[in-house]
């Protein structure tokens, strides 16, 4: 029974760990770009080592511009974890912004044999399907990601510029007024959008 509770009180750890961890990488991700990057490096030093964590900060450095940082992080990531879809998607992420357009798809082909996505990852992996000029792939992705839910206007989003970057305005267009209803900053996104369809000289 003793061996029962320490076991319990260990894996309570683990998750508290990665609440920790989730929250420091929102926060990163909401702008805070001090003090996110050194709570993560101490999360990770926890043993045991956590797949996720080293996911966030390989996202941190790839931010940051340092591609070897990121690509160790990402392999430690990955050794840790080999299903984390995450994983898989930054690694595309920073080959693509390395210019290593093969890698980047090979990382991406890994990340389609895994199983269920979440919204942010297909998201994240459709993004990087149209800078490889994969529309058919990017659109399956935003599509999907809407399905899960639909209720999230960066899903709608993205999909809406895919479709304007292939000049498909009559499938942009209601995907473009999914976004501006479910975002806060109406105003200032039916700006952007006005600009978006004038530089294309569709307006």
């Amino acid at each position: 029974q003793r061996q029962m509770c320490i076991r319990d009180s260990y894996r309570l750890g683990l998750r508290t760990t990665k609440v920790r961890a989730t929250l420091a990488y929102a926060k990163f991700k909401a702008g805070d770009k001090v003090n996110t990057f050194g709570d993560l490096v101490n999360l990770a030093s926890e043993p045991p080592g956590d797949a996720l964590i080293y996911a966030y900060l390989a996202d941190i450095h790839s931010a940051r511009g340092s591609h070897e940082a990121t690509l160790q992080a990402l392999n430690t990531a990955l050794m840790l974890d080999p299903q984390l879809p995450l994983g898989h998607i930054l690694r595309a992420q920073i080959f693509t912004t390395m210019g290593l357009d093969q890698e980047a798809r090979d990382a991406l082909d890994s990340s389609a044999e895994l199983g269920p996505l979440s919204v942010s990852d297909h998201i994240n992996r459709g993004k990087i399907y149209t800078s490889l000029g994969e529309w058919h792939l990017a659109l399956s992705d935003f599509t999907e990601a809407i399905r899960i839910n639909p209720n999230r206007a960066k899903s709608y989003d993205a999909r809406a510029k895919a479709y304007a970057s292939i000049s498909d305005f009559k499938s942009a267009l209601p995907d473009f007024d999914s976004a501006v209803r479910l975002t806060s900053h109406r105003a200032q996104y039916s700006d952007f959008i006005v600009q978006v369809f004038l530089n294309r000289g569709v307006l």
